[in-house]
């Protein structure tokens, strides 16, 4: 056992680094599933990338607006009042 409880092989550990990374995950698989004739479906993704941008750093972000707009621009052509 290691004399910090935040230690991976004798590295320190950043909790709040680790809880940022895991949420840029979470929106790249978000984007990576993103269903495409589900409107329900897409109006709970939608809501559950709002949550996570809401708290990521703007560093973070920039790592995926590209294919984050890319992604809201389909949706913001959607025929669905709720996704559009």
């Amino acid at each position: 056992m290691h004399a910090c409880g935040f230690c991976i092989e004798g590295v320190p550990f950043d909790p709040l680094f680790a809880c940022l990374y895991w949420h840029m995950q979470v929106v790249i698989g978000l984007l990576r599933f993103w269903p495409k004739t589900n409107s329900p479906k897409e109006v709970m993704y939608l809501g559950e990338v709002e949550e996570i941008l809401d708290i990521v750093h703007p560093e973070q972000f920039i790592k995926i607006q590209r294919p984050l707009f890319k992604q809201l621009s389909k949706c913001v052509s959607s025929p669905h009042f709720q996704v559009g």
